[in-house]
């Protein structure tokens, strides 16, 4: 005998949650992974594609590519991802560009959650730039520039930038004029 089923019912269940693993909310502690150089970016787009659970701290920094000045996101540690420990139990972690845990003779070293606050608060100084944090400079200050083709013109500091700029007024064929500079390409007068 055959049995028919009409559209909309119920055929068979399938439990979908078998041996589902427990995830904690706040990993008790971290292990830090090695990739090989400037491969951290690629092993983290592999974890973000493969559903692992890690941290690569980046920083803002100015770095001159191709004769121009430009802003470049890199990371805080060269060749490290922070993993936490409920992803490292897991295993997972063997992709292209890993070189394996940070290991110190035949133990694994690791973090706890204080030290990797302290960490993020690294990170989140890191992006903020040079003059913004220390304050270098302050607006009417007589500054020197120090490199390009106004260098050793004189100057007053007419704005500051959130991003490290500096507009100084030099005094071009007896005119100031506002040009920008970076951080770098003056020092105090």
């Amino acid at each position: 005998m055959t049995t028919v089923y009409k559209i909309g019912d119920f055929v068979e269940y399938v439990q979908l949650i078998d041996d589902a693993v427990a995830v904690p909310l706040e990993p008790k502690c971290w292990y830090l992974l090695l990739t090989y150089p400037h491969k951290e970016r690629k092993v983290m787009q592999t974890f973000r594609e493969r559903g692992v659970s890690a941290y690569l701290p980046m920083i803002r920094k100015r770095s001159v590519y191709r004769g121009r000045l430009c802003d470049v996101a890199a990371p805080l540690f060269a060749q490290a991802i922070f993993i936490p420990d409920f992803q490292a139990s897991l295993g997972g972690v063997r992709v292209d560009g890993v070189d394996g845990y940070f290991r110190m003779g035949d133990c694994y070293p690791y973090l706890k959650p204080s030290d990797m606050a302290n960490v993020r608060a690294l990170e989140a100084m890191g992006s903020i730039p040079v003059s913004r944090r220390k304050r270098l400079w302050s607006i009417g200050q007589l500054v020197r520039i120090t490199s390009g083709p106004f260098a050793s013109f004189q100057g007053t500091i007419d704005r500051l930038d959130s991003k490290g700029r500096l507009n100084v007024l030099v005094d071009i064929f007896k005119r100031m004029t506002p040009v920008e500079f970076d951080e770098g390409q003056i020092e105090p007068a």
